[in-house]
């Protein structure tokens, strides 16, 4: 079992220097843990009943202190629904270490990774799912994650899990009151009510596991490719959209051969850009034909395919069927700091571009963040941790209740059916924490940082 009694303290910030620093601590004796080295400005902190900010000094040693906002909830108000302090000082690491050190001395203890949200998990601040979205928000990289993140903390799939919870706990309760009385032959649920029920948990539970295979997948960064004729500006817009030089530029058609690719992150959202070969005829063997297949598997991969025109000549009749087959996401021209041909750009391109001098970079970015923030395959609704979780959970829910309804369909027994039912309340209960085991929440709570 975890320990909730003893008073845990860690750094909640940053292991590095900062203007300011916080060190947390939850417990019963949280008070007394740093009562013998704050002095406060005013009055007398430790017996405040309500939730406050004390001003004040906290000491080093007998000699030397530094300022600091103790910011106290006496009672069970704050996230670990236990009386919480947190120090606010300077953010110097040694002399947090310090203050880490002496509140240690007198009671708390040093908090596991992942505690403190391990002890609001427990008191049932949170629950699994949302106790993961912490987890998501300090691990987001881009505007994307941190809003799943911030939803799914806010209750956005518990919500639904709970109420999908509560319709089939209902029904199992009709269904059992029913068997309770069959001698009496009285019917607390019909049969029809049981299969329409059973039908739309059916399909709930469909649709959240399509978003949560989504959400798996889109941990991964979404793939842009890069693709056109050789040396029409594909690795200089590659690096212009960086910001650094990480594919080989030269006016020498054909300089790349293999794709390279960057993870950057563009308008919030992580993006692996791939500057492409130049698509060009070639024998049927050889390195370049190597280079054209793995041109051709990186655009079919991708999330969003931009297709590069150079504004400063004129289109092939390979260019031209490409524009009219319309498979690309974007068609981008390039290079309209040099004087430019006789077509119409602006009219056939989505965006035009200079790498020199960036004109067209950041309406070409924002335009990518759009497409990939519209691909459901790329977007979920739900945390990676938690969808990688659950996803079992939600197979077996999925297969108990296509049983149940099979059997209601059938009028096959409706004790049959409830069997079914609490193997999918099982489940469902196992995702959103009601029922847990020692195991799972060491699974769940290890990737956690300590302080948090």
């Amino acid at each position: 079992m975890f320990p909730l009694d003893d008073t845990i303290a860690a750094i909640a910030t940053a292991p590095r220097n900062a203007e300011r620093g916080i060190i947390r601590l939850s417990g019963k004796s949280v008070t007394d843990c740093v009562g013998a080295w704050f002095d406060c400005d005013h009055d007398d902190w430790a017996s405040t009943a309500k939730a406050r900010v004390h001003t004040g000094t906290i000491r080093l040693d007998e000699s030397r202190g530094m300022p600091c906002d103790l910011y106290l909830w006496p009672t069970n108000s704050s996230y670990t629904r236990q009386p919480s302090i947190e120090l606010h000082t300077l953010g110097n690491r040694p002399l947090l270490e310090r203050v880490l050190t002496n509140v240690c001395q007198t009671g708390a203890r040093l908090a596991n990774p992942g505690e403190f949200t391990l002890r609001a998990f427990l008191s049932g601040r949170l629950d699994l799912a949302q106790a993961e979205a912490v987890l998501g928000i300090i691990d987001a990289e881009g505007d994307s994650q941190f809003d799943v993140a911030l939803s799914q903390l806010a209750g956005g799939i518990s919500h639904r899990l709970n109420d999908l919870r509560d319709v089939l706990l209902n029904l199992c309760a009709d269904l059992e009151a029913g068997l309770d009385f069959v001698e009496e032959d009285i019917e607390f649920v019909s049969n029809s009510q049981i299969v329409s029920r059973l039908e739309e948990s059916v399909a709930t539970i469909d649709q959240m596991r399509e978003q949560m295979t989504h959400r798996t997948v889109s941990e991964r960064p979404a793939m842009v490719t890069l693709a056109g004729a050789p040396n029409v500006g594909k690795s200089s817009l590659l690096n212009a959209l960086a910001g650094e030089d990480a594919a080989i530029v030269s006016p020498t058609a054909g300089t790349t051969r293999d794709y390279i690719s960057k993870v950057t992150t563009l308008a919030g959202l992580r993006c692996e850009l791939v500057d492409t070969a130049g698509i060009e005829p070639c024998q049927s063997d050889g390195p370049a034909a190597e280079a054209q297949v793995k041109t051709s598997e990186a655009i079919a991969r991708a999330q969003v395919r931009i297709l590069c025109l150079d504004t400063s000549r004129q289109l092939t009749g390979d260019e031209r069927i490409a524009i009219e087959n319309g498979d690309n996401d974007l068609i981008v021209g390039t290079k309209i700091d040099l004087p430019e041909s006789d077509w119409d750009a602006h009219e056939i391109c989505d965006v035009t571009t200079s790498s020199s001098n960036k004109k067209g970079i950041n309406r070409l970015k924002q335009h990518i963040a759009t497409l990939v923030a519209a691909d459901a395959d790329y977007c979920g609704e739900t945390v990676g941790h938690t969808a990688a979780r659950c996803r079992d959970s939600l197979d077996m829910c999925s297969d108990s209740l296509r049983s149940a309804l099979a059997l209601a369909r059938t009028r096959s027994g409706d004790e049959l059916i409830a069997v079914e039912l609490r193997t999918t309340l099982d489940q469902l209960g196992q995702i959103v924490g009601a029922i847990y085991t020692d195991d799972i929440l060491d699974r769940v709570f290890s990737r956690f940082c300590i302080g948090k």
